[in-house]
């Protein structure tokens, strides 16, 4: 991310990037970005965004991503799985199954801090 800093910078409108700051350090105004199940982005949005539009958006991001994990879930589940599936298989599919619960879970989080963003907006 360091090699990246100032693409950062450019495209986010940013006048500096802090990385892996403690939940301690970052203001009340920042938003999420989920970009994947490894890499978060933070960005100050006060006065930026709407935050009705990103928590519709989050919303349909969280849709499209638990339908793939509560499938991949069923399957897991199923009978017969553990003795017919081989391991190789098992063990991608519990790491497939890890990184969509991740996902929905980040997602989760940004639509509660934009519902926060929101009621600090309307006061």
């Amino acid at each position: 991310a360091l090699a990246q800093v100032d693409d950062i910078k450019t495209l986010g409108s940013g006048s500096k990037v802090d990385i892996n700051l403690s939940d301690a350090d970052i203001p009340d105004t920042v938003g999420t970005i989920i970009v994947n199940d490894s890499l978060t982005v933070l960005v100050d949005l006060k006065g930026k965004v709407d935050f009705k539009t990103e928590i519709s958006r989050l919303n349909k991001n969280l849709g499209k991503a638990k339908g793939p994990m509560e499938q991949l879930e069923k399957k897991m589940t199923a009978s017969g799985y553990q003795d017919n599936v081989p391991e190789g298989v098992r063990k991608t599919n519990d790491e497939k199954f890890v990184g969509w619960k991740k996902k929905c879970s980040d997602i989760e989080e940004a639509i509660v801090n934009f519902e926060r963003l929101l009621s600090l907006e309307d006061k």
